[in-house]
């Protein structure tokens, strides 16, 4: 008896959803969606390269460089530390000078931050090329909240697809 209330639904999803939610986030990224997710990050990397990157640029790479560095902590594409950490400190060095006047100016940069950041997002590249959607998730999650605990600005992927 109901007693005047409706049916309950069920708690747990029907079968083909949650084959489907799973596949999802098992398979990998196709060829396409790579580019559509890097193309913000080609982008700022190019601006970058001249010269004239904004801060918000800056932001894009900074925010690829933490989800690397997240993968990389997940142990899917192990052994780019040491060049995620090298591009890390170049953006550093970049920010510390297109900051100097206490508002973001665009700088020239070194070769070696170029080369430090250029790398990276090459790395960052093959790194989704590697992973699942479901770790790329956790991954971003994971860079989030690190960049959050440690008092910065992340910029999410509806943030960067916005800015394209």
């Amino acid at each position: 008896m109901s007693h005047g209330r409706p049916p309950r639904r069920p708690r747990y999803a029907p079968r083909s959803d949650v084959f489907t939610s799973v596949l999802k986030r098992a398979t990998r990224h196709t060829a396409a969606e790579i580019e559509q997710l890097m193309a913000p990050v080609d982008r700022a990397l190019s601006a970058l390269r001249k010269g004239v990157a904004t801060e918000a640029e800056w932001y894009q790479l900074g925010a690829a460089i933490e989800v690397s560095q997240a993968i990389e902590a997940q142990g899917v594409v192990r052994g780019l530390r040491e060049h995620l950490s090298s591009a890390e400190r170049a953006l550093a060095g970049i920010r510390a000078r297109a900051m100097d006047s206490g508002e973001w100016h665009p700088t020239a940069l070194y070769y070696q931050e170029l080369d430090d950041v250029s790398e990276a997002i090459r790395l960052h590249r093959f790194q989704l090329e590697q992973v699942s959607a479901g770790e790329l998730a956790k991954a971003y999650r994971r860079a989030d909240n690190q960049v959050h605990q440690a008092g910065g600005i992340f910029v999410s992927m509806e943030q960067l697809r916005i800015a394209a």
